[in-house]
This record gives structure tokens, sequence and C-alpha cells, in this order.
């Protein structure tokens, strides 16, 4: 009886540490500006651009040990993707909706971006690399929304040394934010070169 009052004391007592140890990390995402200063190959051409509320809004999640991190990257994939495109294309317009008539404005094509994946890799061991992934397609329609004139698919990825207790959820941060920056930057490269793109 004793032994049995032992364990369910020592069970209750570890999950109470547990409980109190086990914090839930909500990281913003801020990436480097100057990821889209080194376009010099601007598509002289006017886009609009249609940023979905699901996208704007997007975040995932990811567990270490008793430790939970939600990556709240909607708002800066959002932000990234309009710079991105305004250094891309010498006019983007920002639309509300798909609805509405952009006809005689000079707009050559609307551009949807839509995540494909996302994903970090957290190791248990500290100096081991947190690895993040990120996937966005661009998808570029006529007027009509109805033919696809181009799309594709960039994936970012980045890596970063867990390091201490102290460093972790900076460099865990940073891992995303690099993934991202990949992104972007292959986005803006594979776009910048596409031949359809640049004879809309």
């Amino acid at each position: 009886m004793k032994n049995s009052s032992r364990t369910i004391l020592f069970l209750f007592v570890s999950g109470l540490v547990f409980f109190l140890n086990s914090c839930t990390y909500r990281e913003k995402i801020n990436i480097n500006n100057d990821v889209f200063s080194s376009n010099t190959h601007c598509i002289q051409q006017k886009i609009a651009l249609y940023l979905e509320q699901e996208y704007c809004e997007y975040s995932f999640s990811q567990k270490r040990f008793a430790d939970k991190y939600v990556f709240k990257i909607g708002e800066t994939l959002c932000e990234g993707t309009e710079k991105m495109l305004k250094a891309a294309f010498s006019q983007v317009v920002i639309i509300k909706s798909m609805d509405i008539d952009i006809s005689g404005q000079g707009i050559k094509a609307i551009v949807i971006p839509e995540i494909v994946s996302s994903d970090i890799v957290l190791p248990e061991i500290a100096w081991k690399d947190a690895k993040a992934l990120i996937a966005i397609k661009y998808t570029f329609l006529d007027l009509d929304k109805k033919r696809i004139i181009w799309l594709d698919t960039y994936q970012g990825r980045g890596q970063a040394k867990l390091g201490t207790i102290f460093s972790g959820n900076r460099n865990i941060k940073k891992a995303m934010r690099l993934a991202i920056e990949d992104q972007f930057l292959k986005a803006l490269n594979g776009i910048t070169s596409n031949a359809i793109l640049k004879s809309l």
C-alpha cells in the first residue's frame, strides 16, 4: 500500500513539475528588407496582388519537449510578398477582392500567393541545428481570373544552431527567418527571370 501511495505521489509531483516547466512561445518573425534590394531586373509591367485572409493570418506550431512554439508568420508573409513583388515589377496594385473590375487600368495579371508547406525541426540536442522550411506557390491569372498565365512554387530553407537555454528561442526564430528570406529571394529571382512574365 505504501509503495502504491509513493508511486501516485511521484506521478503527481512529476506531472506538476512538467506542467510548471512547459511554456508556449508565440513567435513573430521579422525579415531583413535587404533581401529585396539586390534585384536589378525589374519587369516593366503592372500587376495586381490579391492576399487572402488565410494567408495573412497563417500560423503553425511545433513542440520541443514540454515547450510549444507558435510561429505567427502570416503578417510577415503578407508584407514580404508585397515587397518582393514590388521589387520584381514596376507597379503592384493591392486588391481586396477577386470580384472587383480592374480592367482598363493597365494591369496585366493578378497574382495569388498560397502556402504549400511549412515546418521546423527542433533538435533535442543543443549543439545541433534547428531546420526550417517554407514553400509558397505563386499563381498568375489573367484579368478574367480563368486562365493561369504562369505558376511556380519556391521553397526556402534556413537553419541555426539551437544553442543554450538562453539563446535557443532567438536561434529558432533565426532559422525560420532565414527560411522565409530564402524563399522570397528564390521567388524574386525566379519571377524576374521568367520569359512569360516579361512578355505580359
